[in-house]
């Protein structure tokens, strides 16, 4: 299953806004969420509303435009990268200062990066503020990667803690706004960092509040618990569109629906098996059945959303066609079939609203 969900539901009240056109500083936001953060570490991060938390905490040398999928500078003000992409140089910016107090210098950059297992680069400090990227193997979209929140820079008094496993969590990054709690389940409080180098915020504080189900959220939106949510499901949408003390607001998003499978091993690693699961599954159905009719999000021509770095128009998905997906697998060698395992995600997410019921529903497909 591959499909993508361009939508980015965003909730508040009318009595937020105030008619200002002016951003005024101060004040409280409460942000629902569809469920509470997994860590407290970038490099431990494996889920979206946690990706969601650490952007206002925490920082990565580039990060991709609010516009586009473009790059622009974040704590690294430039970069250069040598004619066989395998030597990248990037300059740090000066005068950034963690959330202790403790100076960011391409020392917090090498000391950050020790604890991303795998990495595919080696990193050498040419100066204070200069770090250099050796590659194996060339990559042209080296800057890209970097831009990932699970590749963000923690102070050295987090990757202590971290490594010492200390009981009360040492949450140090240097942006927007600073840890001050979390209680698991409950929710989760920053606040503003009014030393940060790209200018104070202008909120004092904000609390994420984690919903067991998109019905308690939308319900919490309405009483007023809550401000603003980025959670909402294609199921509530026509609901949210009902209410007249909630606003509704659609953005393209980078969001991508998938069934992956490790190619590296029997019997996903012959081309045959996994073009057969694709021509097994109908993709279109899916995304009538799971988002209004197409309203909600559309699909996927390939792994990449039309906004980003890569994307490729030309190409085309293979179009439903079982009786092709039973000849690729006798081709395979599995003219029965094979058993496999689904494991659908935990929570509902806008490009995953209903995991369960979603992985059924390819369950029947392959079994067909």
């Amino acid at each position: 299953m591959r499909k993508i969900i361009y939508i980015a539901a965003i909730l508040f009240f009318a009595s937020i806004l105030s008619g200002q056109d002016t951003p005024r500083f101060g004040g409280t936001l409460q942000i629902g969420k569809s469920a509470d953060i997994t860590t407290l570490y970038p490099w431990e991060m494996t889920d979206l509303e946690t990706m969601f938390v650490f952007q206002n905490i925490y920082e990565p040398l580039v990060r991709l435009k609010k516009e586009n999928a473009d790059i622009e500078p974040c704590l690294a003000t430039d970069w250069t990268a040598s004619k066989n992409y395998k030597t990248w140089t990037f300059h740090l910016r000066t005068n950034v200062k963690f959330h202790d107090g403790t100076p960011f210098n391409a020392n917090s950059v090498i000391a950050s990066f020790a604890n991303r297992h795998s990495f595919p680069a080696r990193l050498k400090k040419a100066d204070d503020y200069t770090i250099v990227f050796s590659l194996d193997n060339p990559d042209a979209a080296f800057a890209i990667t970097l831009s990932i929140e699970f590749y963000s820079i923690a102070g050295d008094a987090t990757i202590k803690c971290y490594k010492e496993k200390c009981e009360k969590p040492v949450v140090v990054g240097t942006g927007p706004f600073m840890f001050k709690s979390w209680e698991p389940g409950k929710k989760l409080i920053l606040v503003s960092n009014k030393d940060y180098w790209g200018g104070k915020p202008y909120l004092d504080e904000v609390i994420f509040i984690p919903f067991a189900s998109n019905a308690e959220l939308i319900k919490a939106l309405k009483n007023h618990t809550v401000d603003i949510s980025t959670s909402i499901l294609p199921d509530h949408i026509k609901e949210i569109r009902g209410t007249s003390m909630l606003m509704f607001q659609s953005m393209p998003a980078m969001s991508l629906g998938y069934l992956g499978m490790n190619n590296e091993k029997p019997p996903f690693n012959k081309k045959e098996v996994r073009t057969a699961i694709s021509y097994a599954i109908n993709k279109k159905e899916l995304i009538n059945k799971y988002f209004l009719n197409g309203q909600a999000g559309m699909l996927a021509k390939n792994c990449l959303a039309p906004t980003m770095f890569g994307y490729d128009k030309e190409l085309q998905d293979r179009e439903y066609d079982p009786a092709k997906a039973k000849e690729l697998l006798k081709e395979a060698g599995f003219p029965d079939g094979f058993e496999t395992t689904l494991m659908p995600t935990g929570a509902s997410r806008p490009y995953m609203p209903n995991p369960a019921a979603i992985a059924a529903d390819v369950k029947k497909y392959l079994e067909d």
